[in-house]
């Protein structure tokens, strides 16, 4: 399964563009507008965990995790 996927997403390359990279890969994003995704991840896992208070340091740590994960940093 995992190979099929590489090798679907090899094959839609186009001209050394990988057709799967996202705008974020081609646009520099602010360090507010880094801080602004992480604060809306965090309220995002809060709001998994059922609006369970208690865990706001955490959620924001997965959350900046989580981010630049997406980023790329």
């Amino acid at each position: 399964m995992v190979m099929d996927m590489l090798k679907t997403k090899k094959q839609q390359q186009v001209k050394g563009r990988n057709i799967f990279s996202t705008t974020m890969s081609t646009k520099r994003l602010s360090q507010e507008e880094i801080r602004q995704r992480i604060e809306k991840k965090a309220y995002q896992l809060f709001e998994q965990r059922g609006y369970a208070h208690g865990n706001d340091l955490g959620d924001w740590f997965e959350a900046e995790r989580l981010v630049k994960a997406e980023i790329g940093n």
